[in-house]
């Protein structure tokens, strides 16, 4: 079952990476809306969040490939929190910043 991540399951993260995390998802509802991982290829998928991350990445004075690095460390850091909570009957996981 597809469970999309949604402003909640990031709550836990702070400053740059939440506000990273906030537009990429919110950019992401619009243009990708509820399509299917399994539906869609991975590669398709980031070229359509290309313009928020070269945004981010202007506004950040950092290279595009640094946005992308970083969304997807911080993707699989909520997932992970994600799967554990679930697994764990919604008790938090401490996983350490990066």
């Amino acid at each position: 079952m597809y469970d999309p991540i949604t402003p909640e399951d990031f709550d836990f993260l702070t400053g740059d990476d939440k506000e990273l995390m906030q537009k990429i998802t919110a950019y992401s509802e619009k243009v990708i809306g509820d399509v299917k991982p399994e539906d869609m290829k991975m590669s398709e998928r980031l070229d359509k969040l290309k313009p928020i991350m070269r945004k981010l990445a202007l506004k950040r004075g950092v290279a595009l490939e640094d946005i992308f690095v970083r969304y997807m460390d911080l993707s699989s850091e909520v997932l992970a929190r994600k799967a554990g909570k679930e697994k764990k009957g919604n008790i938090p996981i401490d996983f350490p910043t990066i």
